[in-house]
């Protein structure tokens, strides 16, 4: 179904595999990477964290959780966002694999702002 022309279509999918359907035939392990993650959250978010680390681990759990559902119901993923131009196709993802993608995006832009904040307090104390 045409969204937006040939730029945004919706084309349902099952994704028995993992991220743009790599490794097809391993679904119980991306559930048991689900139950693992879940599992390890609270560890990741110990300690001080910033407002876009918390957002960023907060849209992956989200969207983990979304896939996890999916696998547990279905047995694979419904992926059906299809966008591409001119011949060119992203492989179809779905919502949930958008907010983990942004969660992951704000987890290492949180980093490299800390990274970058302690290598400026290291200069200026060595100063």
């Amino acid at each position: 179904v045409e969204v937006l022309g040939e730029v945004i279509r919706f084309t349902f999918i099952f994704n028995p595999g993992g991220l743009f359907g790599i490794g097809k035939g391993m679904g119980w392990f991306f559930v048991l990477m689900g139950v693992v993650f879940f599992l390890l959250i609270p560890f990741f978010l110990r300690g001080k964290r910033s407002v876009t680390e918390e957002m960023g681990f907060g849209l992956i759990l989200g969207g983990a959780m979304g896939n996890l559902i999916d696998r547990i119901r279905f047995g694979a993923v419904m992926d059906f966002i299809d966008i591409g131009y001119k011949g060119f196709r992203w492989p179809v993802f779905n919502l949930s694999d958008a907010v983990l993608s942004v969660g992951i995006g704000l987890v290492l832009l949180a980093e490299l702002r800390r990274r970058k904040n302690a290598s400026h307090s290291l200069v200026d104390r060595s100063s």
